[in-house]
């Protein structure tokens, strides 16, 4: 059986995730097949993160300490070989079958953000502040993003 290209790459950054890695590149592998790539950028965990995802299949980038989500999220990219690249935290946060969806939906545009639509994970006063930050976006920018601060989204890397 041939390997097909990778055309998706999923960038997964992780800092002190060890409990909850395993569980979410599971469900990435239950949904997603070969023209996919993970990779779990470890953002200089203290705990055993990057020894839990190592233990899955997936490309392990291991930072050697804490930089913050966005470098981990930059490394992340600059090792993406997919036309398609999807972000997703490591907490869980997020059903990992959202992931063929919003490759789906980036046949027809630039960039696709998952709405958390019940909140229930959620703090309300990060709730208020999604809220109010959303209608910021709107009101500024003249987006529909409903859901700015979300952990799952997609984007066409010809566009970064």
């Amino acid at each position: 059986m041939s390997k097909m290209p990778v055309k998706h790459s999923i960038v997964v950054p992780a800092y002190n995730e060890e409990k909850a890695i395993g569980v979410v590149l599971d469900a990435l592998h239950a949904v997603v097949d070969d023209s996919y790539e993970i990779i779990v950028v470890d953002d200089g965990s203290a705990d055993r993160t990057k020894e839990a995802a190592k233990s899955k299949t997936c490309r392990v980038i291991s930072l050697t300490q804490n930089r913050g989500k966005g470098a981990a999220m930059r490394m992340g990219l600059r090792y993406a070989r997919g036309e398609n690249v999807i972000f997703i935290d490591a907490d869980g946060t997020y059903p990992a079958d959202m992931v063929p969806k919003i490759v789906s939906q980036l046949e027809q545009a630039d960039m696709v953000v998952a709405h958390r639509m019940t909140g229930k994970n959620i703090h309300p006063f990060n709730r208020f502040g999604n809220w109010l930050f959303s209608k910021l976006i709107q009101k500024l920018y003249g987006s529909s993003v409903f859901d700015p601060l979300s952990g799952l989204y997609g984007l066409k890397k010809s566009h970064i």
